[in-house]
C-alpha cells in the first residue's frame, strides 16, 4: 500500500534528521536518496508539513520531480529508477522491492522488510522475479476479496487492531 499514494513528510522526517534520537539520519538510507528526500522534506518546513507523493515504487526518477504549485508543497517520488520507465511496464511490484534492497524505502517499516532473513528472502525474490510477485499478489487479492467484509451497520470499528473479534 505504501508504493502508491501520498504521505506527509512528518511521518518519516525523523529518519532524515533524527533517527532514534541520534540527531543523525537513518544509516539504512542510501545517501543520494537521503539527500533527495531532505531536499523535498526540509526540517525547516516541518510546520507546513509538506507531502511526499509516492508513485508505484524503488529509486527516484531524476526528471519531473517537481509537482505543480499547490497550497501545500508536494513532491512526486517515483520508484521507476533514475532513468526512463523500465521495459517491464508500470513501476509496481519488483521496482518497489529493488528500492528496499538499495536502501531507498521511504518508511522505516518498509525498509525493515530487508532486516530479517525470512522477510529479506521475499524482498529479494520479488525484486528479481516479476512473475512471482504478480502471481502472489493476484492470489492474495483473491483471498482478500473472499473475506466478506462487514460494512455499516454490520461492520465494526476497532480501536485496537491487534485484537480480532
Amino acid at each position: 500500500a505504501h508504493s502508491v499514494g501520498s504521505i506527509h513528510c512528518k511521518f518519516f522526517e525523523d529518519r532524515l534528521y533524527n533517527f532514534s534520537g541520534t540527531n543523525r539520519p537513518d544509516p539504512s538510507l542510501e545517501s543520494r536518496f537521503l539527500n533527495l528526500m531532505r531536499s523535498r522534506c526540509s526540517k525547516f518546513h516541518s510546520a507546513s508539513s509538506p507531502k511526499l507523493s509516492v508513485a508505484p515504487s524503488p529509486s527516484v526518477r531524476a526528471a519531473g520531480l517537481l509537482a505543480p504549485p499547490m497550497a501545500e508543497p508536494e513532491t512526486v517520488m517515483s520508484y521507476e529508477g533514475l532513468g526512463p520507465r523500465p521495459a517491464e511496464g508500470p513501476a509496481f511490484g519488483a521496482p518497489y522491492y529493488r528500492s528496499l534492497l538499495e536502501g531507498r524505502g521511504i518508511l522505516f517499516s518498509d525498509q525493515q522488510l530487508t532486516g530479517s532473513e525470512e522477510t529479506g528472502s521475499w524482498v529479494r525474490a520479488y525484486a528479481w522475479d516479476t512473475a512471482l510477485f504478480r502471481k502472489d499478489f493476484a492470489e492474495t487479492m483473491l483471498k482478500l476479496s473472499s473475506l466478506q467484509v462487514l460494512t455499516a451497520p454490520n461492520g465494526q470499528v476497532r480501536v485496537n487492531c491487534s485484537k480480532i473479534a
